[in-house]
């Protein structure tokens, strides 16, 4: 670094790493080396794998969602995770809002009669 603050240091070194490539190129080419020619489906499965060191499916996720809720029980969890969605807005406006988001301009009827569609074809 040579009495560079780091600041000063990191953006150098990167603008020498990526070679006047484009951001996306530098990470495409990047995660490209990474995969060595393997699917995208091979290698997020082979990272997860990794990751997962020969737990099960279940053990992986429950200690990764233990982690996560850090002590907490489920239910302050799970609230504290949903008051952070929400944004300081009351219950009634959180939802509104979700389901107008959901809703993509349909009208009630509409959007009950497509979801209830879409529920009876599987």
């Amino acid at each position: 670094m040579r009495g560079k603050s780091t600041f000063d240091f990191a953006p150098s070194e990167l603008d020498e790493e990526m070679k006047g490539k484009s951001t996306f190129d530098f990470v495409r080419s990047d995660l490209n080396e990474e995969m060595r020619g393997k699917s995208t489906f091979d290698f997020v499965r082979s990272e997860l794998d990794e990751q997962m060191r020969g737990k099960s499916t279940f053990d992986f996720v429950r200690s990764e969602l233990n982690e996560e809720i850090k002590g907490k029980s489920t239910f302050d969890f799970v609230r504290s995770e949903l008051n952070e969605e929400m944004k300081g807005k009351s219950t009634f406006d959180f939802v509104r809002s979700e389901l107008d988001e959901e809703m993509k301009g349909k009208s009630t009827f509409d959007f009950v009669r497509s979801e209830l569609n879409k529920e009876l074809e599987h």
